[in-house]
């Protein structure tokens, strides 16, 4: 019995939540949809484990718990189909989920139903003429692989192909249950072991996914940051740089992304280089530059490493500086005015010169992970 239970349960069931683990970090380090799709799937996957196992442990199997685990199963089936449309575009559910997901509940629930013998169920009781719950997840994982792959050609991201391979193994693995009982001398010892080889690929090329979206986000605003898309032959005005100025704003913003955002440049430079905005009414720029709101929150972010992150305002906590004055209390109010509570301030500078900030509410404590802090700075 104890054999049994390592093999089917703690073993891939351990692997599963270390996955879990991961997956939340790569969602708290990218922020991406799709990472919180595969999060909320081993989730499931996890919950399903535990009722797996209580379901063995437990002197008289309940099928309520079967039927749950069964559910939980699915679950996480459909939140890897979901991810696979969560990379290019909005979360939408379609005619075509709500199929999939009734198809897979009724092999659930033919399955629960198999299990009973003159009224009774059975868990030892394995039936052989009816299509196995695994056998609907398997073709599931089978067609994520493809998207999979299909994303990764034009991209030639190996991240993705790594993905796109383990549900392939993954997929197979699942459907050897149905036909286990002619393989049983073949599989019926380290079939339950190899589950965990897919999951541990998962993770992986999940890592490598990570990576590459980061290189190329670097690689991408990095070419889109060098240049204002003026023309440079011809002395221009701060106001004929402002549109440039504007949409470099707008590009950071998305990025992060944000709803506002605002280019401070200090006083010494505004002859030579404006400041933008997005998001905002059109005296609160002008308002924040009266009050010298650039040197002081370019003098708090020079002393954190180029980041500064100021919360509470309400309550009075933002750092005082030798520069604050008397100005500080207005700007805590011009602040409170516009709705924020926190920001974030980013300081523009480089050996020689300072040439500004620029500043980000947000409504959350942080407004992003260390892995988006990296990537701004």
């Amino acid at each position: 019995m104890e054999r049994i239970l390592a093999g089917i349960v703690i073993v891939p069931g351990v692997v599963a939540l270390l996955l879990f683990l991961v997956f939340t970090y790569l969602y708290q380090q990218s922020r991406q949809a799709y990472f919180r799709a595969w999060q909320i799937g081993w989730g499931a996957y996890c919950a399903y484990y535990s009722l797996v196992t209580i379901d063995y442990i437990a002197a008289r199997p309940s099928a309520v718990v079967y039927l749950v685990s069964d559910l939980l199963l699915v679950g996480m089936a459909m939140a890897i189909l979901i991810s696979t449309r969560l990379m290019e575009e909005k979360f939408r559910l379609q005619r075509s989920d709500y199929a999939l997901a009734a198809g897979l509940v009724g092999l659930a629930t033919w399955g629960l139903l198999a299990r009973y013998s003159h009224g009774t169920f059975r868990l030892d009781l394995e039936p052989h003429a009816h299509l196995r719950l695994e056998v609907g997840i398997a073709a599931v994982l089978l067609f994520c692989a493809v998207r999979f792959y299909r994303y990764a050609r034009p991209r030639d991201s190996l991240g993705y192909r790594l993905l796109s391979l383990s549900l392939i193994l993954w997929a197979v693995l699942l459907s050897f249950r149905q036909f286990h009982y002619r393989f049983e001398d073949l599989f019926g010892r380290f079939g339950h072991f190899l589950g965990p080889v897919p999951q541990m690929l998962l993770g992986i090329g999940m890592l490598m996914v990570l990576f590459e979206n980061e290189r190329h986000a670097v690689q991408e605003n990095a070419l889109a940051f060098s240049t204002l898309e003026v023309d440079t032959s011809t002395l221009l005005s701060p106001e004929e740089l402002r549109p440039g100025m504007e949409k470099i704003l707008n590009r950071l913003a998305r990025l992060l992304p944000a709803a506002q955002a605002c280019l401070l440049m200090n006083e010494r430079w505004r002859a030579v280089l404006p400041s933008a905005q997005c998001g905002f009414g059109d005296v609160f720029l002008p308002q924040l530059e009266e009050l010298r709101a650039s040197e002081y929150l370019s003098e708090l972010a020079y002393r954190g490493g180029g980041v500064a992150t100021l919360h509470n305002l309400p309550l009075g906590t933002e750092p005082v500086t030798p520069a604050t004055g008397a100005q500080l209390s207005q700007l805590q109010d011009a602040l409170l005015k516009e709705g924020i509570r926190n920001l974030t301030a980013l300081n523009l500078q480089t050996r020689e010169n300072n040439f500004g900030v620029i500043v980000v509410p947000h409504a959350a404590k942080r407004l992003c992970s260390s892995s988006q802090t990296r990537l701004l700075l």
